[in-house]
């Protein structure tokens, strides 16, 4: 899970939103994916990634305006 420090920083950032009447959205995924291929001869290519992506969409009226981060989120300024 995201570490006490980043998570209110997220909170901080919807919550000023609010002050501003603007409606954030904010969405964390986080998956751990390994993959394993057969190939000739019974040759196993083994692969694996950390995937980190975090969605923000705000909302002002009719008006929308989206942004995605992926990547490591490991503190505030990420």
């Amino acid at each position: 899970m995201l570490d006490e420090q980043t998570r209110n920083a997220i909170l901080n950032a919807r919550d000023e939103a609010a002050e501003q009447r603007l409606v954030a959205t904010f969405a964390l995924h986080r998956e751990r994916s390994h993959l394993m291929r057969l190939g000739n001869s019974s040759v196993s290519l083994n692969t694996s990634e950390d995937l980190t992506r975090l969605d923000i969409l705000v909302t002002h009226g009719r008006a929308q305006g989206a942004h995605t981060v992926l990547g490591p989120i490991d503190g505030p300024d990420a």
